[in-house]
């Protein structure tokens, strides 16, 4: 459990990132699990490196572990549960060029909402996805990195947590280019959650989004036995109003404004992000 400042657990969203034998590409992936581990490289390093674990799923029910690297561990330190990292001393933000930087971006590109990015990385346990390969920088001072190692990355989301049913196949297009990623705004200490701007209210300013958040509340803990995740909250505002124009900013609303609401609403999150009735 995530019992450190919330403040110190590195940001998912890869806009707050600065500079600084898997399975086979071209194919649909899911996840079946994505937490933070210590890694060595399979032992082509003597210290050890925090990385990002996926358990991937192919479509025709084989595993595959995946490892992306994360940083130092002068720097970065997984949380007991796996699901965050704590920042160590001076840290701020990810490397947007370790290849763990390089899948958060490539899951945005793809088509993931940002909104859904907090500091628990279980956020993207069961995104299903085309998969694709992209190349890995170099490493310095790890040994036997092979020539045109490649990065595998997701290219198209075809299913969201919580989603039901399996979209018909679509290749994705080719990997677009890394976006210069700017500085992200700094969590808010009362919630841990990345501050983001307020939602805008579209044109005819009719959309109550606490009201729909109070809904969305009340329909999730029924569904869930009054015991889910802010994440899970989010995930129904996505696909219950996935089609409405205010979507985005429903989420947003959701995932920076709402948390501080709960507690009116006969709820309470604890620094795990896990709602349950008070």
């Amino acid at each position: 459990m995530v019992t450190q400042n919330t403040g110190n657990l590195m940001d998912l969203n890869p806009e707050s990132f600065v500079e600084g034998g898997g399975p086979p590409v071209q194919q649909n992936l899911t996840i079946k699990e994505a937490r933070f581990c210590h890694f060595d490289y399979d032992g082509k390093v003597a210290q050890k490196t925090v990385a990002l674990r996926l358990i991937l799923d192919t479509d025709d029910g084989t595993t595959h572990i995946q490892h992306y690297s994360v940083g130092d561990t002068q720097r970065w330190s997984p949380s007991q549960d796996g699901r965050a990292v704590q920042a160590i001393g001076a840290a701020k933000a990810g490397n947007k060029n370790s290849n763990f930087g390089i899948l958060m971006t490539a899951l945005v590109n793809a088509g993931f909402p940002k909104q859904m990015l907090g500091r628990d990385i279980g956020a993207l346990d069961g995104v299903y996805a085309y998969w694709d390969g992209m190349p890995a920088p170099k490493r310095p001072g790890l040994t036997g990195q092979r020539e045109n190692a490649i990065v595998l990355v997701p290219t198209k989301i075809l299913r969201l947590p919580g989603q039901a049913g399996i979209p018909a196949f679509a290749q994705a297009p080719s990997m677009p280019t890394m976006p210069t990623m700017p500085t992200f705004t700094t969590p808010n200490p009362a919630t841990g959650m990345t501050t983001m701007p307020a939602p805008a209210m579209p044109a005819n300013g009719q959309v109550d989004y606490n009201g729909l958040s109070v809904a969305l509340l009340n329909e999730t803990a029924q569904a869930k036995s009054n015991v889910f995740s802010l994440q899970d909250l989010a995930m129904a505002a996505f696909s219950k109003h996935g089609q409405q124009p205010y979507r985005d900013q429903l989420v947003s609303y959701i995932m920076t404004n709402f948390p501080g609401q709960l507690a009116t609403h006969g709820f309470q999150m604890d620094q795990q992000f896990r709602v349950t009735k008070r």
